[in-house]
């Protein structure tokens, strides 16, 4: 297997291994506590391999998210080309940062996300609503991201050079 077919491999394993386990069943207790892991394999994608995973990639994940949860078509994949076109215009900065600061943005990013995200959905038509799952996502993702970067930095430099 060339690097460049291992790398792909590798792309494409981690993002259906993310959605299996976003759309993996979960206690409504733990549920809110949930990072959105297919959105933090796309941007961990496009921050390290920018060339292979962009705009149109973060698009198509977002639809397949879409079809996924039954949300209006494009409606996350909006939202990931969004949130990933604002990691490509801060990629050489969040690659000069220590991986903490680099969670503290990608937390923000996802915070961001889940804001418009319940906007997209009607969330504000009914009421105020709770903020609290959509914060503790966020605030998860600040553990999700060093450990996504451990599972997938080391292959990624193995398979892709």
């Amino acid at each position: 297997m060339t690097p460049n077919h291992g790398g792909l491999v590798l792309i494409a394993i981690s993002l259906l291994a993310a959605l299996t386990v976003e759309l993996l069943p979960l206690p409504n207790t733990i549920q809110p506590w949930q990072p959105p892991w297919l959105l933090l394999t796309v941007l961990f994608w496009a921050l390290h391999r920018p060339g292979i995973i962009g705009m149109t990639s973060a698009w198509g994940a977002g639809l397949v998210y879409d079809a996924a949860l039954g949300s209006p078509l494009g409606a996350h994949a909006l939202l990931f080309c969004l949130i990933a076109a604002l990691i490509l215009a801060a990629q050489r900065l969040l690659l000069a940062l220590p991986m903490i600061q680099q969670a503290l943005w990608v937390s923000l990013l996802v915070l961001l996300h889940q804001f418009m995200a319940l906007i997209l959905e009607g969330g504000f038509s009914h009421g105020t609503p709770a903020l609290l799952p959509h914060l503790a996502s966020a605030l998860i993702t600040l553990l999700a991201w060093p450990l996504i970067h451990v599972l997938l930095l080391d292959k990624q430099r193995r398979l892709m050079g």
